[in-house]
């Protein structure tokens, strides 16, 4: 419950460019300006300690590897692409 708490302190936003910080889908500039924010955030810190500890284990299929390259060469944000391809 407590990773819910912090999550909810967080924007959208931050949670999408997270989870595109993990995936290694920054570009160099988006990168640094993350890196930044996680420097100055508490709660992004914590988001990210508990989002590592949740990959444990996690299996990536192809499937979602290539609606992720879609997503990212749309320039659309995971909740926009999303609406778009329901």
């Amino acid at each position: 419950m407590k990773s819910m708490i912090k999550q909810a302190n967080l924007s959208q936003e931050d949670m999408e460019l997270l989870s595109a910080y993990l995936d290694g889908a920054l570009q160099e500039k988006e990168k640094a300006r993350f890196e930044f924010r996680l420097q100055e955030s508490a709660d992004l810190r914590q988001a990210l300690q508990e989002a590592k500890v949740g990959m444990t284990g996690r299996v990536t299929t192809p499937e979602q590897i290539l609606v992720r390259q879609a997503r990212e060469k749309s320039g659309l944000t995971q909740t926009v692409f999303a609406e778009r391809i329901d």
